[in-house]
C-alpha cells in the first residue's frame, strides 16, 4: 500500500533529530471536533527506517477518524482515573471532581498523535493533572485499541 492509498494526502518531512531520527508530518493534519483544532501526526523514524513500513491502513484510519481515537483515549484516562488516581497524580477526592463531568470535560488538551514502525499512541500535550507537567500525558495503543496510559513525568527530553 502506499501513503495515497491510504487515505490521506501524504507524508512530508518535518525534521531531523538526534541520531539519525526523522520526524514526517500529514500533509492536512485532521482536525478533532471534540477541540476544535487540528491535530499534529507525526511518523517517527529511526535511520534506516522508511515511511512505507508503517501501517499505512491503520494511520489512514485514525486520520479519518480522529475524533474516535481520542475519544478512546479519553476514555482510557477516564479508567485509570476511577481506579487509580495517584497514577495521575491526584488523591480520589480530586480524581472524583474530574469524573463528574464527561470524557471531553478532562482537564487534557492538544492531541497529538505519534506513530513508529512498532506502534503508536495518542498524546495530550497539554494538561491540568500533575502528570501532565512536563511532556503531557499519552496513551498508547495497540492497532485500533487503547490498551494503556503513559505516565511521561521522567521522559528524557530529545536533545538535538
Amino acid at each position: 500500500m502506499t501513503v495515497e492509498d491510504a487515505g490521506f494526502d501524504g507524508l512530508v518531512p518535518v525534521a531531523e533529530g538526534p541520531g539519525g531520527l526523522r520526524v514526517w508530518g500529514v500533509a492536512e493534519p485532521p482536525r478533532s471536533g471534540l477541540y476544535g483544532a487540528p491535530v499534529e501526526v507525526n511518523v517517527l523514524l529511526e535511520a534506516g527506517e522508511e515511511p512505507e513500513r508503517l501501517d499505512l491502513s491503520l494511520l489512514g484510519e485514525v486520520v479519518a477518524d480522529v475524533d474516535r481515537f481520542v475519544g478512546a483515549a479519553l476514555g482510557l484516562v477516564r479508567r485509570v482515573l476511577a481506579a487509580e488516581p495517584e497514577v495521575l497524580g491526584l488523591t480520589a477526592e480530586e480524581a472524583g471532581r474530574h469524573l463528574a463531568g464527561s470524557d471531553a470535560e478532562l482537564p487534557l488538551g492538544a492531541p497529538q498523535i505519534d506513530f513508529h514502525l512498532d506502534g503508536w499512541q495518542l498524546r495530550f500535550t497539554e494538561g491540568a493533572l500533575p502528570v501532565c507537567d512536563p511532556y503531557g500525558a499519552a496513551v498508547v495503543f495497540d492497532g485500533l485499541r487503547p490498551v494503556r496510559f503513559e505516565d511521561l513525568r521522567d521522559a528524557e527530553p530529545v536533545e538535538e
